[in-house]
C-alpha cells in the first residue's frame, strides 16, 4: 500500500491533532452506578452535551444499582444498550459432578477475527476438561434463521452450558429463555444478549465507537464530511457502533455524513463498496467511520481509487491498518486492538467459572479495548506487520478482562472447576 500523505493532513486544521485526539480519547465519561438511563434513545443523543471531539455521557441503565460496587469498571457501561440485571446463576451450579458438556453456536467464521475467537474458545474448553458436544456456525451473516435452528439443535442435546455468538441477539431471545428455564446457562459471546438468562461478555461497542469517533472528529477539527461503513445493517454490533458514532456526530454541527455503504465485515466486500462510493465522490471525504474489522478494506479502496485515505475510526484494527498508520505518522488514525484468541479463551474461562459455581453477579460483562493512536502505535506494532495483512491486532492481551476484573463479577471467584 502506498505511503504517500493526504495533503490536508499537514494543513492548519490538523495542527492540533495530537493534543485534541489525546484529549478526546481520555474523556471516557463516568457513568455513576445506579443511574437509570434508557440507552441510548434519539432524544438522549439530541440532549447530549459537550464539545465536538469529546465523548458524551449517555449514562448507564442500572435500575438496581448493581454497578455501585464494581469500582472504575462501572465507567465502561456508558451508553451500553441493555439494562444490567442480577444474574439468575448467582447461586447456581450444575446438579451433577463433572465432567461437563458444552454446545457452541458461533457467529459465521468469515474473517480472521471470528476464526481466532472460535479457536481460542475451543482450546480453553479443552484445557478445562469440558467436552464439546456440538460446534456449529451458519455460513454467512445473513443466515439468522439457520443460526437459530442450530441453537435449537444444540439445546435439544441438553449440554451443561451453551456458548452463543449471536448474529441478531434479539431473534434468539426465546431460545435463550428456553435454555435458562431448562437450567442451561448461555454465554453470549462478543455481542450482548438482552436477557437475564445470558451472561454476555464483550466490549461496549457504543462507547468504543464514541471514543474512536471523537478522536477522528477532533483530528479533522470538527469540520468536513464523513462516510459510514456498516457491517450488516440491523444487527446488534452494527447498530451499537452506529449509536456511538451518531452520538459524537451530534456534537459536531459542522460535520456532515456524505454517504453510507455496507461491507459485511469482509475486506474484499468493503473495498468494493467503498470504491463504488468514491467513484461518485471524486473529492473524497474527510473521515470514515467503520463499525468493525473493515478498516483494511477501506484503506485499500482509497488506494485503488487513487485517493489519499481519510481519517479512520477503526474498531477491530488489523495489522494492515496499523502498519499503514505506522508508515504514515501524520495520518489521523484511531483504532482498537481485538486480541481475538484471548477473547475466545475468556469466553471459555467465564463458562468454566459458571460451571464451577462461582456465581456471576450480573448478566452483562463489559470491558473496553486497548485504544490505538499515533501516540501509542509502537506499543502494538511490530516489524512483521504488512499493509495487506487482515489479521487482527492483538495488543496487550491483559487489557481484555484481566483476572481481577473477572473476579469482581463473580460471587465466589476462588471456586475451581472440579
Amino acid at each position: 500500500m502506498s505511503t504517500q500523505h493526504r495533503t490536508n493532513w499537514r494543513s492548519p486544521r490538523f495542527a492540533g491533532l495530537t493534543f485534541l485526539a489525546v484529549t478526546a480519547l481520555a474523556l471516557t465519561a463516568c457513568s455513576g452506578g445506579g443511574t437509570t438511563t434508557a440507552n441510548p434513545t434519539t432524544e438522549e443523543q439530541d440532549g447530549a452535551t459537550g464539545a465536538c471531539g469529546t465523548v458524551p455521557d449517555l449514562g448507564v441503565n442500572d435500575p438496581d444499582g448493581l454497578l455501585d460496587d464494581l469500582g472504575d469498571i462501572a465507567d465502561y457501561y456508558n451508553g451500553f444498550p441493555y439494562p444490567v440485571l442480577a444474574s439468575p446463576w448467582a447461586d447456581w451450579k450444575p446438579d451433577h459432578a463433572g465432567p461437563y458438556t458444552a454446545g457452541i453456536v458461533m457467529n459465521p467464521l468469515t474473517n480472521p477475527f471470528q476464526q481466532n475467537l472460535h479457536d481460542g474458545l475451543v482450546s480453553s474448553l479443552e484445557d478445562a476438561g469440558i467436552e464439546i458436544i456440538a460446534d456449529l456456525a451458519p455460513p454467512t451473516q445473513q443466515d439468522v434463521p439457520v443460526q437459530l435452528q442450530q441453537f435449537q439443535q444444540v439445546l435439544s442435546q441438553e449440554p451443561d452450558i451453551i456458548f452463543f455468538g449471536p448474529i441478531a441477539a434479539d431473534a434468539g431471545l426465546e431460545l435463550v429463555t428456553a435454555a435458562g428455564e431448562a437450567g442451561i446457562p448461555v454465554v453470549s459471546m462478543h455481542n450482548a444478549t438482552n436477557s437475564e438468562y445470558a451472561v454476555s461478555v464483550g466490549f461496549n461497542n457504543v462507547l468504543n465507537s464514541m471514543e474512536l469517533g471523537a478522536g477522528v472528529l477532533a483530528a479533522i477539527d470538527g469540520t468536513g464530511t464523513t462516510l459510514r461503513v456498516h457491517g450488516v445493517p440491523g444487527i446488534a454490533q452494527d447498530e451499537d457502533a452506529s449509536t456511538g458514532f451518531d452520538a459524537v456526530m451530534k456534537l459536531c454541527p459542522d460535520v456532515t455524513q456524505e454517504g453510507e455503504v455496507t461491507g459485511l465485515y469482509q475486506t474484499a466486500v468493503t473495498q468494493q463498496a467503498v470504491v463504488q462510493f468514491l467513484a461518485t465522490h471524486p473529492s473524497g471525504v474527510d473521515a470514515v467511520f467503520q463499525s468493525g474489522v473493515m478498516g483494511l478494506g477501506v484503506l485499500q479502496a482509497f488506494e485503488q481509487s487513487g485517493q489519499e485515505p481519510a481519517a479512520l475510526a477503526d474498531p477491530g484494527s488489523s495489522k494492515g491498518t496499523v502498519n499503514y498508520a505506522k508508515e504514515n505518522p501524520d495520518y489521523p488514525f484511531f483504532g482498537s486492538a481485538t486480541p481475538s484468541t484471548r477473547i475466545g479463551e475468556t469466553f471459555g474461562e467465564v463458562g468454566a467459572r459458571i460451571l464451577a459455581g462461582q456465581g456471576p453477579k450480573i448478566n452483562q460483562f463489559v470491558v473496553m479495548p486497548q485504544l490505538i493512536t499515533q501516540d501509542n502505535i509502537d506499543d502494538v506494532w511490530d516489524e512483521t506487520f504488512t499493509s495487506t495483512d487482515p489479521e487482527d491486532v492483538v495488543g496487550d492481551e491483559d487489557v481484555y478482562f484481566p483476572k481481577e476484573h473477572l473476579d469482581l463479577l463473580f460471587n465466589n471467584p476462588d471456586l475451581q472447576l472440579e
